[in-house]
């Protein structure tokens, strides 16, 4: 939750390769992911980002817009509208 947050902030992500991140973030694109337990790599990519402003702005952007059509409450609902849709099961109230 914390990464989908962030996205919907605008901020770049520096994260790693464990559990759902790297179905979230694509790497160099609206992110940097590293190793998991590697803070050698970690301070790296956070410095990357921080002394590249023109990519840390385009890493965000493409986080926003991630974040906007995939995982935000609209995108989420209709998700599951379609779900219901695909079931045949009518979403309106009797």
């Amino acid at each position: 939750m914390v990464i989908l947050e962030a996205m919907a902030s605008g901020l770049p992500i520096v994260g790693t390769y464990v559990e759902g991140i790297p179905e979230v973030i694509e790497n160099e694109k609206e992110g940097l992911l590293v190793r998991p337990g590697s803070p050698d790599e970690i301070a790296s990519a956070i410095r990357r980002v921080t002394n590249n402003p023109v990519d840390a702005r385009k890493m965000a952007d493409a986080a926003r817009a991630r974040q906007r059509e995939h995982f935000s409450d609209i995108s989420m609902a209709r998700g599951v509208a379609a779900v219901y849709d695909d079931l045949g099961i009518s979403r309106k109230p009797n």
